[in-house]
């Protein structure tokens, strides 16, 4: 495993609000365009019903699109989260996983489109499962892209 993923692994895990969650990126695609994340089973991620807790499954699904493409597109466009749904299809209590890919094509795509405008919203869903691969969730996932001139001019997104 190169260095530079193995750090990434480091502060990812180590970041107080997913250490704290129980959520662990447990892999790293060598070419940093997917990775996946899971969420432990533990007496402090369960709600009163004893199954996992909704707020940690929808945390495990936060930051990870804004990550990989922070990594691949050029520094004057702002990558963040715009919107989420989350629909819960199944209790669970047991270890939760999340698989996070963007593909070249998708790459391409966002970065062709961003040659020629100032904003794109872009939108992908996700499957939460348990380790058997039963869905416990599904959640769709808005990733806005601006132009940081454009941000700063209008003072807004």
């Amino acid at each position: 495993m190169r260095r530079g993923i193995r750090w990434l692994l480091w502060l990812w895990n180590f970041w107080p609000p997913f250490f704290g969650a129980g959520i662990r990126l447990t892999a790293i695609r060598q070419d940093l365009m997917g990775l996946e994340i899971h969420l432990k089973s533990r007496f402090w991620t369960r709600n009163p019903m004893g199954t996992q807790f909704g707020g940690s499954i929808f945390a495990m699904t936060d930051p990870f699109f804004v990550g990989i493409f922070r990594l691949h597109l050029d520094r004057d466009i702002l990558v963040w989260d715009k919107a989420a749904n989350i629909r819960f299809k199944s209790p669970s209590r047991a270890q939760l996983r999340a698989v996070f890919q963007i593909t070249p094509d998708e790459l391409i795509k966002v970065h062709q489109e961003m040659l020629v405008k100032d904003q794109l919203d872009w939108t992908k869903t996700i499957e939460v499962t348990d380790l058997s691969g039963k869905v416990v969730a599904v959640v769709d996932k808005t990733i806005a892209f601006r132009r940081k001139r454009e941000f700063a001019k209008n003072g807004s997104n």
